[in-house]
């Protein structure tokens, strides 16, 4: 049987990939607030917000939407982020939310304030035999 898993790279030095997409699912790898430069940025807000965007990026390959996400895990480094998080959560995912856990890990990479991780049902279909043209669609 071949198998059916879509992996999308990632863009950080790390053996993962960005997703993995079976069944109809995507399963995304922990995202931080981190650029494309590898620069972190200074605050919980601002590596909040970019860790969010760099998930949405995310989804948006794997045919997935910040409304389309079924259930989050949230890692902290701090419990005084917990209250920035509810605010920013109420302006980046739509109602109704998705389920979501949120852990404070002491241990955790000291540079990233926080991590985010999503399962979302795939509502585009992203994979390359999608994108390709008519003609390389036939000569795959």
């Amino acid at each position: 049987m071949t198998p059916t898993v879509r992996k999308l790279p990632t863009t950080m030095a790390m053996p993962k990939s960005a997703a993995a997409v079976v069944g109809g699912v995507a399963y995304l790898s922990g995202h931080v607030g981190v650029d494309r430069a590898g620069e972190v940025p200074e605050g919980f807000e601002a590596q909040a917000r970019l860790a969010v965007a760099n998930l949405e990026e995310t989804l948006e390959r794997a045919g997935a939407t910040l409304a389309s996400v079924a259930r989050v895990l949230v890692v902290l480094t701090r419990q005084e982020h917990f209250a920035p998080l509810n605010a920013l959560w109420e302006q980046v995912f739509p109602r109704p939310f998705p389920a979501r856990t949120t852990i404070v890990a002491a241990g955790a990479d000291p540079r990233y304030l926080i991590e985010v991780e999503a399962i979302a049902e795939v509502v585009a279909d992203r994979s390359p035999a999608a994108a390709a043209t008519p003609k390389e669609a036939a000569d795959a």
